[in-house]
């Protein structure tokens, strides 16, 4: 692994900062063990630092707001394909979900 590709996987999916203490953040969908088929697919997650994430003494942290979960979105649909995002996130059985498209 070269010196760039070491550096990207420290660079925190919300703020941009390098951080060597990243966090799996669920995204679009919490946790919940009655669908963690559907919340820890890699489609759900972002890293993110611990003040992004909000696991500070500050409580929830820009991770968590709307604007986020919309760049995230973008992002994974360049990763997956837009039509894979959104086959995955319509499969997901819960009824009340928020739309990022």
């Amino acid at each position: 692994m070269d010196n760039d590709t070491r550096i990207e996987h420290m660079i925190c999916d919300c703020c941009g900062r390098v951080s060597s203490r990243l966090e799996n953040h669920h995204t679009f969908l919490r946790r919940d063990k009655r669908f963690a088929q559907y919340v820890n697919d890699q489609k759900n997650m972002s890293r993110v630092c611990p003040e992004c994430h909000g696991t500070g003494a500050t409580g929830g942290g820009q991770a968590n707001n709307r604007r986020f979960k919309e760049k995230h979105w973008e992002r994974q649909c360049k990763r997956y394909g837009q039509d894979t995002m959104r086959k995955w996130y319509n499969s997901v059985p819960i009824k009340i979900r928020e739309r990022y498209w």
